[in-house]
């Protein structure tokens, strides 16, 4: 059950109006000015009606069917009701005579980055993670600035895909019951119609699982079993209504691919920068989730695999709308609350590297700790929680951490 914060002033309508704000107004505000102040250098060609079924109703993109459709489904109402008139600049960049393909794209990726926004920040507020508001707030806000310098590539399927992946995160995520087994796995079934992001799912679930006595999320072995049959199953009924022609893409790291250019070097050259950009953000974001979110991290590298040998063998590495489902995937297991079972000396590590958060990461941590009796860290004196200075709460000291000095100024005057 999601909560609302106690950390939120204002009460519930002061809540939902900042979240109103975080989930739905800033994602459309973003996606208005990567869609219509920037233009796509990549995916041009592919916005009238008749091209976009040429692209995306052959290869490999025949079997994402669940985007494919809600595009052409908003084309049809868009183009009855509300069609673009006149000539602009931008359908001469996007070598097209009408705008209504490319803001049916607009539409559709809108409104699911709206739902994956929403549905981050409500996974983030549940107790597996044991977050602020603060932290919720500033994780969420940093995934979807991702995503958003992502989109530079205007596909009908990614935005779908995060929020089904982010979905079937939160149910994962939640107490388990026969019905949430029944909804993650038309989850799965949905992901699997929309594109091959649907491997991140299943090795979600499968590190949680392996998790399962560090955390207090319970995923049971059955459970897993099923996802994977339900993925083999949707998998082969695509086959075998689209057929198992010509399913690849066909641009490998080892061919220097990743940018559709003249040379060879160009396309090596953009091609590594798409992996310097996901190798670079492994490289900030793991050291500071400490000892247990850094292996709970690496496990989920580790179950990705498949996703990312596809990705390398056959994707345009210079897209990095590909590395997205990953990163959403290891900030998701990088936040995981590993307090209740973590060793000592892991729950000491975890709350040194949180130190360098300069979103008061350990205050955070240690207001966890005694979260159900508030008023007991105002008793504690910080010569036993090691400040060094004998009769000093140690709350003062933690909450100082994130908010710049006020514990030295309350040590001064002690």
């Amino acid at each position: 059950m999601e909560r609302i914060s106690e950390e939120a002033p204002g009460g519930r309508r002061s809540w939902l109006f900042r979240r109103f704000v975080l989930c739905v107004a800033l994602p459309v505000t973003l996606n208005v000015f990567v869609y219509y102040g920037f233009t796509t250098n990549y995916t041009t060609g592919t916005f009238t009606r008749q091209a976009f079924l040429d692209q995306y109703s052959h290869g490999i993109y025949r079997y994402r069917v669940v985007g494919r459709a809600a595009v052409l489904l908003t084309y049809d109402l868009i183009h009855r009701h509300f069609p673009s008139h006149g000539a602009y600049r931008l359908t001469t960049f996007l070598s097209t005579d009408s705008l209504d393909m490319y803001n049916s794209l607009f539409v559709v990726n809108t409104l699911f980055f709206c739902l994956t926004a929403w549905m981050f920040y409500a996974t983030l507020s549940l107790p597996a993670f044991r977050l602020s508001e603060r932290d919720r707030a500033q994780w969420s806000l940093t995934t979807m600035l991702l995503i958003a310098i992502s989109e530079f590539v205007v596909v009908p399927y990614d935005l779908l895909s995060y929020f089904l992946l982010v979905f079937g995160a939160n149910r994962m995520l939640r107490e388990q019951s026969r019905l949430n087994t029944v909804v993650l796995a038309c989850a799965v079934a949905l992901a699997t119609f929309t594109r091959e992001t649907v491997l991140v799912t299943l090795a979600l679930y499968a590190t949680l699982w392996a998790l399962r006595k560090e955390t207090d999320v319970r995923l049971s072995t059955a459970g897993l079993f099923q996802l994977v049959g339900t993925f083999v199953f949707s998998l082969c009924a695509l086959r075998a209504a689209y057929g198992v022609h010509d399913v690849m893409h066909g641009h490998s790291i080892f061919r220097a691919s990743g940018w559709p250019g003249p040379s060879s070097l160009e396309r090596g050259l953009f091609g590594g920068a798409g992996l310097a950009f996901f190798a670079s953000l492994l490289y900030i974001l793991m050291p500071g989730a400490g000892p247990s979110g850094a292996r709970a991290a690496r496990l989920l590298l580790l179950y990705s695999l498949p996703y990312t040998l596809l990705v390398l063998l056959f994707g345009v590495q210079f897209e990095i709308r590909l590395w997205i489902p990953i990163i959403i995937g290891v900030i998701l297991c990088m936040l995981l609350d590993f307090r209740s079972t973590a060793s000592g000396a892991d729950r000491d590590a975890d709350a040194a590297a949180a130190g360098g958060n300069p979103g008061g990461r350990v205050a955070q941590h240690f207001r966890r700790l005694f979260r159900s009796e508030p008023a007991i860290a105002n008793c504690i004196p910080t010569a036993e929680r090691g400040s060094g200075r004998p009769g000093m709460p140690a709350c003062a000291i933690l909450e100082g951490v994130g908010n710049g000095g006020a514990a030295a100024r309350a040590f001064r005057s002690t």
